[in-house]
């Protein structure tokens, strides 16, 4: 867990939480968005497919090759189930899995909506934090942002400097 270098803070966060500070895609072109966004539907799709043939909870898998996204869907769930040791039936509706991961593709993506409004507002506790942390070591800390978002969503600044070593300029 993080623990906060601001002496009174007292916000717990996770791994996950602190990769939702980090995760904004804006500067992405709107094909990479498109491409990431059917990576997920088709991997959302062999994971209904396994738990529709084995049944219970679905292990995670570890990431697949890009080149098997490359492809057709029926090929990717035919790489990733050998590769994951799951018996696939004689037929299979290739169509009708891939639109059961579209569509649980668009419940992530909207459940996630929330935890993205916080997105922001972590990333700006965070570097006020670090700044805090500065402040507690001797420093003298400002934070700003050096550009706008859209060339980068990382376009906080912390700027500091040891006290009595000069003054920072605006």
């Amino acid at each position: 867990g993080y623990r906060p270098l601001g002496g009174e803070a007292r916000l717990a966060l996770d791994a996950a939480t602190l990769r939702l500070a980090v995760t904004e895609t804006v500067t992405a072109p709107r094909h990479d968005r498109r491409r990431l966004a059917r990576d997920q539907a088709w991997k959302l799709g062999f994971i209904a497919l396994r738990q529709a043939i084995e049944g219970g909870p679905v292990p995670s898998f570890r990431p697949v090759p890009p080149a098997w996204l490359n492809g057709r869907f029926e090929d990717f769930c035919r790489h990733l189930a050998e590769r994951e040791g799951v018996r696939l039936p004689a037929a299979v509706d290739w169509a009708q899995w891939e639109a059961i991961g579209e569509r649980r593709r668009d419940e992530v993506r909207r459940l996630e909506l929330v935890r993205h409004a916080f997105r922001r507002a972590l990333e700006v506790w965070l570097a006020l934090d670090l700044a805090l942390g500065f402040e507690a070591r001797g420093f003298t800390a400002r934070i700003g942002t050096f550009c706008e978002r859209t060339l980068t969503p990382r376009n906080l600044l912390v700027l500091a400097s040891r006290r009595g070593a000069g003054t920072l300029q605006p």
